[in-house]
């Protein structure tokens, strides 16, 4: 994973344009090539490229149908700086934007990744909600583990890990008890 965020300047004004609800003009992008460490997520011979950045979930320039391509040039743009002659190696696009992501898991409203929000009562021991940071729910055998549990998005797969360690704590596997 690399990040391509340019000057504080840059970050700066990205984060200012998504929260008046404008397309960043310089995207932070996260970029990953997945496929390096795993080869079957690409065809022989083939790499896949991920590409997040944060939007606004409803654009003031207009419906995401309207703006997707658009924007989506100018994040390949943007990493052709970094990767010249990238759009000559496409061999095929899928872009994904809020209302894409929240389709395809109600879970992340808005497009939002995190889960959930990222202010104070929603971090530490307040994640997902006071009294659940440890992974378990009132409903007994029933276990939380999410980018909306503790740590919260973004850490990469820590949710499911903390749950899972919380769980075999209390409920080993048996016969490989400690």
């Amino acid at each position: 994973m690399i990040h391509i965020v340019g000057t504080t300047e840059d970050m700066g004004r990205a984060a200012a344009e998504t929260a008046a609800r404008i397309l960043p003009s310089a995207p932070l992008l996260v970029v990953g090539q997945q496929s390096i460490a795993d080869a079957t997520r690409a065809p022989a011979g083939g790499q896949t490229l991920w590409i997040e950045t944060h939007v606004p979930p409803r654009p003031r320039e207009g419906a995401w149908s309207e703006v997707r391509d658009a924007f989506a040039d100018n994040v390949l743009d943007r990493i052709e700086k970094f990767a010249p002659e990238l759009r000559s190696r496409i061999v095929g696009v899928a872009v994904n934007t809020p209302p894409d992501l929240e389709a395809l898991n109600p879970n992340l409203v808005d497009g939002d990744l995190a889960g959930g929000g990222i202010a104070l009562h929603q971090q530490l021991v307040f994640r997902p909600a006071r009294g659940w940071f440890r992974y378990a729910t009132p409903v007994k055998g029933l276990y939380l583990c999410s980018a909306s549990a503790h740590p919260g998005g973004g850490v990469h797969g820590m949710g499911g890990r903390n749950c899972a360690h919380r769980i075999l704590k209390f409920r080993p596997i048996p016969g490989r008890e400690k």
